[in-house]
């Protein structure tokens, strides 16, 4: 290949291929080793492919085969590869997904961990049970109905575990030395990066924002895990988090893929329905660094906090109990505003407090009034926007 189209055509690529094998390999500088591997190989190519649509997909072909070497060679090594990398699919469910399968009938149950635990196909199914096809979509049609009406018992069970308002909460400055955290949660989401976690959590909207006399629950967040997952060969944890809004007695269901490596966790992809269709954005997109990525291409946000990240030392007073916190404080990325987060020295977060200036608000679309908390800041005001609990904090 000609040096000028070559660097016409990886340049065009190059923040795809580097967060495909950045994804793929355990640290930067040997990602780096790789992508220069994939370059030499790209300039060497007697050929590349003549549509531009095609040129990209050829790329990551190389990039494959240049992984799958740098594995072969570290395979000589002991301990090359993690003992669990052949991990399967999907594990077992748990919390009150799990417990939903087991209050189905025997029948519903089985099929439902077939389909969708144990990654049969329907045709697999229908082999298995001697039965046809149709029979099958019939009986995995019924199961999800039940399963859904079982989930939405569990659902309301849910909606009785947080107060219409906010419980009362004083933060109280400490004297006391910050410390360090190490905290595997997913940003402002309060689910960990672990095998089998459920949270549930709320959001409740301030006093003076559309009116509101006192703090009101406006949206209660589900998160469930689903199983274990690989997006584009990138081995994770899958996720659901339902999002129901209390106003509006909508509801929205995400899926979730994230990764804990030993030094960060992210986000591997996210989908949900939009517009009768499955919305999905992986990691490879071009725009999934905009709405869910941390870090520089995506890295990742680090899973050990040092003294220093934080600014203070808290106690923070939730409904009667006291919790001991470092405060995090943090600089939107969708919004010229800010949040708090109260860290335990768990790694969990006790309490998250959003502040947005005025105008962002009211480009929104919310009322603001005389009631609305200000906070001054470096100069500029704020409006205390909402708070967030999880169910673990009020029990």
């Amino acid at each position: 290949m000609e040096p000028q189209a070559f660097e016409t055509l990886y340049a065009g690529h190059f923040s795809v291929l580097q967060r495909y094998v950045y994804y793929r390999l355990p640290s930067k500088d040997d990602g780096d080793d790789v992508l220069q591997e994939i370059a030499l190989a790209a300039l060497s190519a007697k050929e590349i492919p003549a549509d531009t649509t095609k040129q990209k997909a050829w790329l990551l072909g190389i990039a494959r085969h240049k992984i799958a070497d740098y594995y072969r060679r570290r395979e000589r090594t002991p301990s090359a590869l993690p003992e669990d990398y052949d991990m399967p699919a999907y594990e077992a469910m748990y919390h009150p997904v799990n417990e939903t399968l087991a209050a189905l009938p025997p029948r519903h149950q089985a099929l439902l961990e077939r389909a969708y635990l144990h990654g049969y196909s329907l045709r697999d199914i229908a082999c298995e049970s001697s039965v046809p096809l149709g029979t099958v979509k019939s009986r995995l049609y019924a199961a999800r109905e039940a399963f859904r009406q079982e989930y939405e018992k569990g659902e309301k069970t849910m909606k009785k575990t947080f107060p219409k308002t906010m419980p009362a909460v004083c933060v109280i400055p400490g004297k006391l030395p910050v410390f360090s955290v190490d905290c595997i949660e997913l940003g402002a989401w309060f689910f960990r990066a672990l095998e089998g976690e459920a949270c549930d959590w709320c959001i409740y909207d301030m006093p003076g924002i559309d009116g509101r006399e006192q703090s009101e629950l406006t949206n209660l967040t589900c998160v469930r895990y689903l199983g274990r997952t690989v997006i584009h060969g990138v081995e994770g944890l899958a996720f659901e988090a339902k999002d129901i809004s209390t106003e509006e007695e909508s509801a929205l269901v995400r899926w979730f893929a994230v990764q804990k490596t030993d030094t960060h966790v992210r986000w591997l992809a996210e989908s949900h329905d939009q517009g009768g269709a499955k919305k999905i954005a992986t990691f490879l997109d071009d725009d999934f660094l905009r709405s869910w990525g941390e870090g520089e291409e995506n890295i990742g946000v680090p899973i050990h906090l040092p003294a220093e990240r934080f600014d203070g030392r808290f106690t923070v007073q939730i409904g009667g109990r006291a919790h001991d916190t470092v405060r995090l404080r943090t600089y939107g990325k969708r919004f010229p505003g800010f949040h708090d987060r109260y860290l335990n020295a768990e790694g969990r977060t006790v309490l998250f407090q959003e502040f947005a200036p005025p105008e962002v608000l009211i480009e929104r679309g919310y009322q603001v009034d005389e009631r609305a908390e200000r906070v001054e800041y470096e100069g500029q005001q704020y409006l205390h926007w909402y708070d967030c609990i999880s169910d673990w904090v009020v029990h």
